[in-house]
């Protein structure tokens, strides 16, 4: 996306930043979780594009540790590890005989076949 269309893009969320209750001084203030969504995929999109993190902070009406912070929680999010769906299909021996009845485990983008 060119740089203008990104600009216009941030128009409305750092509005929305702006707009915010912030409350008094010494207050912690928290980002509604939608809008923390849409700032984070909008500055992945402008970091795809080159550009700094100190510059989408500052067009956004943010601190430069906070957008960083939220990235890297994006980030690990979408690699945690946890459960997995899995899929156990027994499979036909490949030679005949054998006391063990080998299975099938198939996981996201991994196969592997165990024996018992």
């Amino acid at each position: 996306m060119e740089a203008d269309a990104l600009n216009r893009e941030a128009e409305r969320p750092a509005a929305e930043v702006a707009g915010c209750g912030r409350g008094e001084l010494g207050k912690r203030w928290r980002c509604p979780a939608r809008l923390k969504f849409r700032i984070v995929a909008y500055a992945r999109q402008c970091r795809e594009g080159g550009e700094t993190l100190v510059d989408i902070a500052v067009r956004l009406g943010l601190v430069e540790s906070t957008l960083g912070r939220w990235i890297r929680r994006e980030r690990a999010k979408e690699t945690a590890v946890g459960f997995r769906a899995v899929s156990i299909v027994p499979v036909a021996p490949a030679h005949g005989g054998g006391a063990g009845q080998a299975v099938e485990l198939t996981l996201a983008r991994i196969s592997h076949t165990l024996s018992s």
